[in-house]
């Protein structure tokens, strides 16, 4: 037999002996239909698009509104009055959508009929209105003038008569909304007596910049949300799948090629809906688009554009956040109280199911009866000062989620009041029975027939939450039925620790099957049930029973080492925006297109003389050889050429060197220098006055710039007129790529957020698991007396976001998706006046240190493949970063001040045609180690330690261990995972003192570093390995290293 290295469960893996294993294969069914459930959850976010306008779609464009609010009244009324008539909107349409504008308007004929009261006009007249759960008191009072005139005699009094008022919320003007009555039958456009047109617009205002934050937003909740069905539900079918392909489903059965198993799988919804971070940024998400939710309202009021209502309700059940969130902070208060008994669990499907009639129910009566429209109408007055002038919908907002929050909370509070508390449980039967469900999942079984599953559901029997998250497993022997078992996921499952009364302690004998289950002593039927775990490779060992309700260990965070982890933690998460030091944020921009040229020649004749009205003696500071325009993004630079005692020169590259902006001088601009160059300056020569040209800048065929150059005669920086003294002014104007501002934008968002979630899934988990483990368990074993207390210092997590590719690709791809800024970098950094703008763009050079982290990132996986370890040194990333920041600078200079520039004229001439060459320039090619020792490691945790030590004093007797895996590294460099970058700094120390003075000193280091795929690794049996809190790498006899697994479920190595 081979012996196999099982790598799936990590390096606390076990070596197995190959044999024939059980077969094993899903329900397409049951996979089938989770998948989908899977898709509708990581949608959820994005399903908002079905009614809102993606930002890309919207009119960047936003109107000015009249801080005087009669000129707005006037002048919003006639806007919308001559742009949505009756000749203009479709034929016997009472809904039209103006998707473009987002503005909604709904029309309704008024027939003939008494005149209604102003007592009475509420509910006679008001009710079922469009639009009319928002009217404000100007609306309202001109139509109840309206209803109580005698309208058959006074229709030209009537004839355009209306009204507007802002929408507001918390004083943000979301909107304006506007009525007006038009005579006769504007629907069938027909003029008739004693009948009127109501018309309704409601204009939601576009915030381009909200719009994109708000899809930054929901891109992060998706990725998020993916994040945690996978972590926490899925990849747990991949590893019982492995445990039943390696140990089948218990430790006594025989033969295992006789078994075959078949997993059903259940549903994730619920374990997403019980995350309080999910539930917190829906409930935001909801907060944040108000303006969209009130539109669907109105959109809901219509039944003509069926699809649209449709669309409508399917937006308004959005709110079901509202009452998932309400369930969430009740769980977390019930918990914090110990009053889990007076709350009934909810069914997600139902409260959906619910909320979804619920909702639409609540907006029709909102508008229909006409004490729930009283109510709306006072919500939306009650904290504003002047009524007539806006409405403010906030209140009007926590009202309606009150209603809709508390709604759950009434049933789940309200059941357990009438219905009897059964104390004596459930057969396990009932448990186990797929009916034992939620109402969607009893649903689908029925449709799968999967059958009864009549083994016992342990953790459901403790009153689990997560019913629909579990799954069956169907155990065939010789391909017959032979057992049937239900898994639940063990995080619903409260150990209650601190409780000794309600503890859930380790059992004394294992499980026989391969998961965790519950049992209860057979002496004891009422008594606390106890925790048989399973026994397997992948599985940690706890220690002794009742060991969780031990008295914890003193543990403290090293506060030096907490705050500059946390900078760095910082420093990279903001790596993206960093750009924005000398970038354009998108609300700044310039939402105009440019101009359209005809030709080249046209776009000089132009262009240049624009430029040199804006940027001339009389416009720039005296004296100021730089300068930055930060509202036409253009940088100009003016040198003064002193030609009377020069000789003409045709040596031209010599001439050139120096000259501001030389690096991109494209064919013509070197031309007419050139030519000036060989001219006699000597005598009064006027005939360069204001001769120059200019050019386009292009990246892979699309605009990035364009600069100009000319030349004026006198000294422009002294105000001087002095014959053969000229001054040499060259301009980058930066394009005005709106949109594209904002997709870069939401791209660093995204980017940002991806690695804030790298850092805590990759570095910080483990950590938080540490301090756990240590407060637990100690630093030895057996556990150390209560004398003992602890201090961590945490490392540094920057080297595993370096070695993440997908970072590394994302940041990389910035920076070419920002050579427009690149450009005018070079620009600035080739000046040395502007001391601030100087540091500024060498700043923004730095980020061209990913480029160096993508190699070593890309080096690090070719190494691997080649087993090639053993060529290359580990890099420091902090000496990497340093290297560059200083690099940049003269190679920066010596571009733009050497021969050298004469090899980018000619890389700049390449991907141009023959044609262009001279109109444009295209930028496309441009001794023993102490390992335990804490000055072993990298530059900046070395100096972060140094101010440590100094605050936490260490004796000279004072032990230090740990650092096994470096060893190992240098045994052999093929244990390295990542053989390019150092991942010391992401190390930790525990300090452990007893009575308060230091004794040990310990060093925990990643296990995620250490490679378990080569094969002189061994991983040693843990019935053997009980001596450690944490893994241990020690090298045999025979030259085999053996990694000795600890009791801890940790990802630390000391």
């Amino acid at each position: 037999m081979t012996k196999v290295l099982n790598h799936d469960a990590g390096p606390g893996a076990k070596l197995v002996r190959r044999a024939k294993r059980p077969r094993i294969h899903r329900n397409r069914s049951a996979l089938a239909i989770s998948l989908v459930m899977a898709i509708n959850l990581a949608s959820m976010p994005m399903k908002a698009y079905l009614s809102e306008s993606f930002p890309w779609n919207v009119d960047p464009q936003i109107s000015a509104v009249p801080s005087n609010f009669t000129e707005f009244n006037v002048t919003a009324l006639a806007t919308l009055q001559e742009k949505y008539t009756a000749s203009s909107l479709p034929a016997g349409s009472a809904f039209y959508l103006d998707t473009r504008h987002n503005v909604q308007v709904l029309r309704q004929v008024l027939r003939p009929h008494p005149p209604t009261p102003p007592q009475e006009c509420l509910h006679e007249f008001l009710r079922g209105m469009p639009g009319t759960i928002y009217y404000g008191s100007a609306m309202r009072s001109l139509l109840c003038a309206f209803a109580a005139a005698n309208r058959s005699i006074v229709d030209v009094d009537w004839a355009g008569r209306g009204t507007c008022t802002h929408t507001q919320m918390l004083g943000i003007k979301l909107g304006r909304q506007c009525i007006w009555l038009s005579v006769g039958d504007g629907l069938k456009r027909v003029n008739a007596s004693g009948t009127y047109t109501l018309t309704y617009v409601l204009h939601i205002y576009s915030y381009p910049m909200w719009l994109w934050l708000k899809l930054g937003l929901r891109g992060a909740l998706t990725t998020y949300v993916v994040h945690l069905m996978w972590r926490d539900y899925y990849r747990h079918y991949a590893d019982l799948e492995h445990v039943l392909l390696v140990h089948g489903h218990r430790r006594d059965i025989l033969r295992q090629n006789s078994w075959a198993y078949e997993v059903v799988m259940g549903d994730p919804t619920a374990i997403v809906l019980a995350d309080k971070y999910v539930s917190t940024i829906f409930l935001l998400d909801i907060w944040i688009s108000a303006d969209t939710l009130g539109v669907a309202i109105v959109r809901s009021s219509q039944n003509e554009d069926i699809p649209l209502l449709l669309l409508s309700f399917l937006y308004l059940s959005r709110v079901v956040w509202i009452a998932y969130a309400a369930i969430c902070f009740t769980a977390a208060v019930l918990k914090r109280r110990h009053k889990e008994h007076v709350f009934a669990q909810v069914d997600p499907t139902v409260l959906a199911l619910v909320v979804a009639l619920y909702g639409p129910l609540l907006t029709w009566l909102g508008s229909n009866v006409a004490f729930n429209l009283a109510v709306y109408q006072y919500l939306l007055e009650c904290i504003v000062s002047n009524r007539d002038e806006a409405i403010e919908v906030f209140i009007v907002a926590v009202f309606y989620m009150l209603l809709m929050g508390s709604m759950p909370l009434m049933y789940g509070f309200g059941i357990t009041y009438y219905r009897p508390i059964k104390v004596v449980p459930k057969r396990p039967t009932a448990y186990a029975s797929f009916r034992y469900n939620n109402l969607k999942n009893r649903a689908l079984f029925a449709v799968l027939r999967t059958g009864k599953y009549d083994h016992d559901g342990d953790l459901v029997a403790l009153g689990g939450t997560l019913r629909a998250a579990d799954c069956f497993l169907l155990c065939f022997y010789n391909d017959k039925l032979h057992e049937k078992i239900r898994l639940s996921p063990l995080q619903s499952l409260d150990c209650n620790c601190s409780n000794d009364a309600l503890a859930i302690r380790d059992a004394p004998e294992p499980s026989r099957y391969v998961v965790n289950q519950i049992v209860r002593p057979l002496s004891q039927s009422f008594a606390s049930p106890q925790l048989a775990k399973l026994r397997k490779p992948s599985q940690v060992n706890p220690g002794p029973a009742g060991l969780l309700v031990r008295q914890s260990f003193d543990v403290h965070w090293n506060k030096v080492s907490v705050v500059v982890s946390f900078i760095m933690y910082f420093n990279i998460i903001a790596m993206p925006m960093k750009a924005y030091l000398s970038e354009q944020l998108p609300w700044q921009g310039d939402a105009t297109s440019d101009p359209v040229y005809a030709n080249y020649s046209d776009y000089v004749a132009t262009y240049m003389p624009e430029m040199q009205r804006r940027f001339n003696r009389s416009t720039l500071p005296r004296g100021t050889s730089y300068y930055v325009d930060s509202k036409y993004r253009t940088d100009v630079v003016r040198v003064a050429l002193d030609m009377r005692y020069t000789t003409p020169t045709t040596n031209c590259i010599r001439f050139l060197l120096g000259l501001p902006g030389l690096i991109f001088y494209g064919g013509n601009m070197q031309q007419v220098v050139c030519e000036f160059a060989a001219a006699n300056h000597r005598a009064n020569n006027s005939q360069w006055a204001s001769v120059g040209t200019c050019q386009y800048g292009k990246f892979l065929g699309t605009r990035v710039g364009q600069q100009c150059l000319w030349f004026s005669m006198g000294n422009d920086l002294l105000g001087t007129n002095d014959a053969g003294v000229y001054t040499l002014t060259f301009t980058f104007e930066l394009p005005r790529y709106y949109t594209w501002l904002w997709i870069k934008f939401g791209y660093r968002c995204v980017v940002s957020f991806y690695v804030a979630w790298q850092m805590w899934a990759s570095y910080y988990h483990h950590c938080a698991q540490l301090h756990a483990t240590v407060a637990s368990l100690g630093h030895s074993f057996p556990r150390p007396d209560s004398s003992w207390s602890y201090d961590i210092v945490i490392g540094d997590p920057t080297a595993i976001i370096l070695l993440n590719p997908i970072v590394s690709v994302a940041l990389t791809f910035d920076v070419w998706m920002s050579m427009e800024y690149t450009g005018i970098a070079m620009v600035r950094a080739t000046q040395i006046v502007d001391w601030p703008t100087l540091f500024i763009a060498f700043l923004y050079f730095s980020r061209t240190v990913w480029f160096a982290y993508l190699a070593l990132a890309l080096t690090s996986r070719v190494l691997k493949l080649l087993h090639k370890e053993h060529l290359f040194t580990e890099v420091d990333a902090t000496v990497v970063a340093i290297s560059v920041a200083v690099y940049v600078i003269p190679v920066d200079y010596l571009q733009a001040n050497s021969i050298i520039v004469e090899a980018y004229y000619w890389l700049f001439r390449i991907p141009s045609s023959r044609m262009h060459q001279d109109e444009q320039v295209d930028v496309l090619f441009g001794p023993a180690n102490v390992y335990s020792a804490q000055t072993f490691n990298s530059f900046k945790a070395r100096v972060v330690l140094h101010f440590v030590r100094c605050f936490i004093p260490i004796r000279p007797d004072t032990q230090a261990h740990g650092g096994t895996i470096y060893a190992a590294f240098e045994t052999n460099a093929q244990y390295r995972k990542f053989p390019t970058i150092s991942l010391r700094s992401t190390d930790c120390f525990v300090l452990c003192r007893r009575f308060g003075v230091a004794k040990h000193v310990v060093r925990l280091s990643l296990m995620s570093s250490l490679d378990p795929n080569y094969r002189t690794l061994k991983l040693e049996d843990r019935s053997k390995s009980m001596t450690h809190i944490f893994y241990r790498i020690e090298l045999s006899a025979d030259g085999i290293l053996i990694v000795q697994q600890g009791i801890s479920n940790t990802n630390w190595c000391n």
